[in-house]
């Protein structure tokens, strides 16, 4: 399998002595310049620049609590660039300051909040000082991003509470435990107040189910004579038996979890039919069959070389569909010591459900001091309230295909356009080059249409007359009223194409399950809750282009 789930970014740690530095009578605090090998290194340069945003600033200046929110929007407009991904990049406006993302929004403020918080511990300053209004500022900040609500967590069922002893049993330090959440399903609530840079789950390396683990089982000696298997094909196989093992070491984490996902992979035929004419049924398709083909070329062939390794009954065509799905929804990229990336099941913190504001963000690398791997809070989580992790800046397509739920106004919806721009006439080949007019584009629900695709279709609706005369920017300055007409009148001819087979019955409440409704129909529900989604998603772009167009 080579495409596994829920991978948490490595948190980039700065010596203390280049994030911050005391000199003479400057008290510095220094941003992490970007990554040499980031591909958008310069450009964050360049903009730093233009917005007269040094990465270095003394904070001797610090006077009083204005002066600290001062410094401090200066400080996360700063942080809010060095943070920018490629897709938040093309959406910035030249006036735009952002937040760009809740991703880029948290990641900004929790990389100030190391820094200001390692600052403070270095200089010990006093509650009353300046920098220590600074961390308050940079935590309320962090604290006041939206959540998720959710309902209070019930009663612990016996499976949970087991699930969360067995935990205990294996060293796992957990300020987490299993419960149900309305909505949600089940879910991992904080069993206190979690602030700021508490330890939320530290997992030993030997409670990590790994490719090491499945090597080293009994099921190692066939794994390494076929060498066709991945690591991470060997720890599907290894979970497809070991869930079935009353004795096994991992015995209550299998029996703790779903015997059936609901994920897109899982979908049948009527919920398959439902999406039918969007991109995200092809999309479940093409895994569908490759996984498929996958199991066609390891079985029967395993069970009939190995019979006692691989016996067929535990190694079916649905168990491998289960156990993708398990490593799909919960897998997650870790780093060991020894420099090597492997895609591990984690207890405990598997039981944290996604969210775009999450609690917990860094993730994914092993202490080296304590072979452990923790999970730190961002931000603060109330006790009894459900701790959420972020999954990524993943789409509704990406999320319904492999983890089998949706995020309502998904800010990642973000809906490609690819444009034929034309090239012979040396003219506006000049434009586009000059002008940096992409060819790919992109637009995304219930914000403004982006400046470089209305560029982008200008010069490619410029006729003859337009080319040998127009002088100016396309990105801020309309060449002519028929221009700009054809311009957003080919915008809604694409919308009203992916508009049609997203259209539903007046009737049809596709974000409630109505008592009559067959919980075997579950794919349906889920495929018309995408459906209204990026409907909602394209009918606020389209809206955009009818309005620009009635005042052209």
């Amino acid at each position: 399998m080579d495409r596994l789930s829920r991978q948490g970014s490595f948190l980039h740690r700065m010596s203390r002595q280049d994030t911050f530095r005391v000199i003479k009578d400057q008290l510095l605090i220094k941003l992490p310049p970007p990554a040499p090998h980031d591909v958008m290194h310069d450009k964050k340069l360049a903009l730093l620049a233009r917005r007269n945003l040094p990465l270095s600033y003394d904070l001797k200046e610090l006077k009083g609590q204005n002066i600290s929110e001062m410094w401090l929007e200066r400080l996360i407009e700063a942080a809010r660039i060095l943070q920018l991904t490629e897709t938040e990049w093309y959406f910035i406006e030249d006036d735009d300051r952002g937040p760009f993302s809740p991703r880029n929004e948290i990641e900004a403020l929790h990389a100030l909040e190391l820094n200001v918080r390692g600052l403070l511990l270095t200089i010990a300053a006093e509650p009353e000082s300046p920098l220590f209004t600074l961390h308050q500022l940079v935590q309320g900040r962090l604290n006041g991003l939206k959540s998720d609500t959710t309902l209070s967590s019930k009663n612990v069922n016996p499976t949970n509470l087991q699930l969360s002893n067995w935990a205990a049993e294996l060293g796992i330090k957990s300020m987490v435990y299993a419960a149900e959440f309305e909505g949600f399903g089940r879910g991992a609530a904080a069993s206190t107040d979690l602030q700021t840079g508490d330890l939320v789950i530290e997992i030993p390396q030997d409670a990590l189910i790994s490719e090491d683990v499945a090597i080293e089982s009994d099921m190692g000696p066939a794994f390494r004579e076929t060498p066709e298997l991945t690591g991470e094909t060997m720890v599907l196989l290894w979970s497809m038996r070991e869930r079935h093992d009353e004795k096994s070491k991992f015995a209550l984490f299998f029996a703790a979890l779903p015997a059936t996902f609901h994920t897109g992979l899982g979908f049948a035929i009527e919920g398959l039919k439902e999406l039918d004419g969007t991109l995200v049924a092809d999309e479940i398709i093409q895994a569908r069959e490759h996984i498929r083909t996958q199991y066609d070329s390891l079985f029967p062939a395993l069970s009939r070389k190995y019979p006692e390794i691989f016996p067929e009954r535990y190694f079916t065509w649905e168990y491998f569909l289960w156990a993708c799905q398990l490593w799909y929804s919960y897998g997650i990229k870790v780093k060991f010591p020894r420099g090597t990336i492997q895609t591990c099941l984690v207890p405990m913190a598997c039981l944290l459900n996604h969210s775009i504001y999450p609690h917990v963000t860094h993730f994914s690398r092993i202490n080296d001091s304590n072979n452990t791997l923790q999970l730190f809070a961002v931000r603060q989580c109330k006790a009894g309230d459900q701790c959420f992790l972020s999954y990524g800046s993943l789409p509704n397509s990406e999320l319904l295909t492999f983890y089998g739920f949706l995020v309502k106004d998904n800010p990642y919806d973000i809906i490609p356009i690819d444009l034929d721009l034309p090239n012979e006439d040396p003219k506006q080949a000049e434009l586009i080059e000059k002008y940096d007019v992409l060819s790919y584009h992109m637009v995304r629900g219930f914000h403004p249409l982006p400046t470089k695709l209305i560029a982008a279709l200008r010069v490619a609706c410029m006729e003859e007359d337009e080319i040998a005369t127009f002088q100016e920017d396309p990105r801020t300055v309309m060449i002519s009223e028929r221009n700009e007409r054809d311009v957003y009148e080919s915008l809604l001819a694409t919308f009203d194409s992916l508009l049609e087979p997203l259209e539903e019955q007046e009737d049809d409440s596709p974000s409630e399950k109505s008592e009559e409704t067959d919980s075997s129909d579950w794919d349906v529900l889920l495929a018309k809750q995408y459906k209204e989604n990026q409907r909602r998603v394209l009918q606020s772009v389209k809206s955009l282009c009818i309005s620009k167009l009635s005042s052209v």
